[in-house]
């Protein structure tokens, strides 16, 4: 069998990603065009915490990934990014989080925190295989 090449790179969904930036361009556009027409601070701050949190969702899907490496396992979200060695990967399972989807959660053999991917994540055979590949070997010097 040959080893796929690492680091291997899985994003969102293309219409996930698609969508989302569609739905935060159009509410920070919204903003806008409120906030421009008449100068109304309140109907304008009413508007600033839903342009914020689409800022966030379009950082979230332009970010959103999941890098497999030879020996770890690393997920990134809008802003922040987490890693977990594959040898620490105790157990593996799906769980849902709503709207029929669901997220793959790893579970620590070490009493780390666990470690939930991106729901949404387009993933492969060899996305599945990683986990099952017996461990790369540990060098000690």
């Amino acid at each position: 069998m040959v080893r796929p090449e690492f680091p291997r790179i899985y994003r969102l969904a293309r219409g996930y990603r698609i969508a989302t930036h569609g739905v935060g361009i159009g509410l920070i556009a919204l903003w806008v065009a409120v906030f421009s027409g008449q100068p109304s601070w309140r109907l304008g701050a009413l508007f600033l915490p839903l342009c914020l949190f689409s800022v966030y969702v379009m950082a979230f899907a332009a970010r959103a990934c999941a890098i497999l490496h030879d020996d770890r396992l690393e997920a990134r979200w809008a802003f922040t990014r987490r890693r977990m060695q594959r040898t620490d990967i105790g157990a593996r399972r799906l769980v849902p989080v709503g709207h029929g989807q669901t997220a793959l959660r790893l579970y620590s053999r070490s009493g780390a925190s666990d470690l939930t991917l991106p729901a949404g994540l387009v993933t492969d055979a060899e996305f599945d295989a990683w986990f099952e590949q017996p461990q790369p070997p540990t060098t000690t010097e």
